[in-house]
């Protein structure tokens, strides 16, 4: 098999970003920056920005893993595509439940609720991690994929609901 080749300045270019975010962390947290307790307006509007960028991302990686699926049907681009569209209901779900949404999401939200969509996160993203790294790469078989659309599209949607 090819060995992809890689520029010599990709690994500068990512040793650089991960320096330069981990000093503006360092610098944030000795200044105190970090430390600053936002009001409910702030955070309520950060958080809508910041769910708003997390579904338009889970959504481009749900297009390529459609696209890819469809293309070459490898297990992890499957995995990839039922997580990243269970992301994007997690995330509205998430936004609803959380208690900086009581003024404009009155029945949905509670932190009982929040904190029971934080545990289903952790039952959407490690089940898909751990055999997308094992099973990556091989095709899947009609059962396998009867089981990863049943558990992606049933269960863990009805699970978050």
């Amino acid at each position: 098999m090819d060995k992809i080749q890689k520029s010599p300045w990709e690994s500068q270019v990512v040793l650089l970003l991960f320096a330069l975010f981990l000093f503006s962390f360092v610098i944030t947290g000795i200044s105190g920056f970090a430390w600053n307790i936002l009001g409910l307006n702030e955070f309520t509007l950060g958080f809508v920005i910041l769910s708003f960028l997390l579904v338009v991302s889970a959504g481009a990686v749900l297009t390529y893993s459609f696209v890819s699926f469809s293309q070459n049907r490898e297990v992890r681009h499957l995995m990839l595509l039922l997580m990243s569209a269970n992301l994007i209901l997690w995330t509205f779900l998430f936004l609803l439940s959380h208690p900086s949404s009581a003024n404009w999401s009155v029945f949905f939200s509670d932190k009982d609720r929040n904190r029971t969509l934080a545990i289903a996160f952790v039952l959407i993203i490690i089940p898909s991690v751990l055999l997308g790294s094992f099973t990556g790469d091989l095709k899947p078989s009609r059962p396998s994929v009867f089981l990863l659309i049943t558990w992606g599209a049933i269960i863990m949607p009805g699970i978050s609901l």
